[in-house]
């Protein structure tokens, strides 16, 4: 995926039809879990941001459904 410039993003997070993606500094995206701030997210194994309840192996997290952090307690 590139920039509408043609540029790769790095250390960012894109939006790409609608779904969320972060990108480390080398331009790479990342999937599985992300700590982004004091903010965890879960990226899937496509690399979109999930949100809203997520099975991930076998334990089930709510994360929000407006910017995708995880909840706890």
């Amino acid at each position: 995926w590139r920039d509408n410039d043609g540029s790769y993003p790095h250390g960012v997070w894109g939006e790409v039809e609608g779904s969320l993606y972060a990108f480390d500094g080398s331009g790479w995206m990342r999937t599985g879990w992300f700590k982004d701030g004091d903010a965890w997210y879960y990226l899937t194994g496509s690399g979109a941001m999930a949100r809203g309840w997520a099975k991930v192996a076998s334990t089930w997290y709510y994360l929000d459904p407006s910017d995708g952090h995880m909840h706890s307690g």
